[in-house]
């Protein structure tokens, strides 16, 4: 209800309106919070409503504002997503399909999720792979042209020992 009431406060903007529409919208409920709750919520509203309206003001004026953390020396409501996520009983299920109310567990799994596919291209291959196929290829290459073993290792700047012992089976 409390997050409700701020931010369709922060919408309308009008006090006389939001106290209108927060009692209609507690009376939708099968149990409804009591009038005095209702109340104290309306009370502390228009406060944190007014300090969201001046911070709002002085981003658009040019203002350079930065939202930290808890943004308690701001004034007003800044909600971590964990404590909306626990009021709004938001499930993991439904934070797959949020932008930016997630848990720290939904945030790693989304970060996994992206780590894994950089990792490898199209054909499932990690950088390293991609390399040594790349290099493979060139040595197939040179081999066509006619290159030995000592050209091959000149050419790629290695010794020829190595390219016997990671290559020496493309010379069979």
């Amino acid at each position: 209800m409390h997050c409700y009431a701020y931010w369709k406060g922060i919408y309308t903007r009008d006090i006389e309106e939001l106290e209108k529409e927060v009692i209609e919208f507690n009376n939708a409920f099968r149990n409804p919070l009591k009038e005095s709750e209702v109340s104290a919520i309306l009370r502390c509203i228009p406060k944190a409503i007014s300090k969201f309206i001046e911070y709002e003001q002085g981003v658009r004026s040019g203002q350079i504002k930065k939202v930290t953390k808890g943004m308690k020396d701001k004034g007003g409501y800044w909600y971590k997503n964990q404590t909306l996520i626990e009021r709004l009983d938001i499930t993991l299920d439904e934070q797959k399909h949020m932008k930016s109310i997630i848990s720290e567990e939904e945030k790693y799994r989304r970060n996994n999720i992206k780590r894994k596919n950089n990792r490898r291209n199209e054909e499932g291959l990690t950088n390293r792979e991609q390399q040594k196929v790349k290099k493979e290829q060139l040595i197939k290459d040179l081999i066509k042209k006619g290159f030995n073993k000592s050209q091959v290792a000149k050419e790629l700047g290695v010794n020829r020992s190595t390219i016997t012992r990671h290559y020496g089976y493309l010379f069979s």
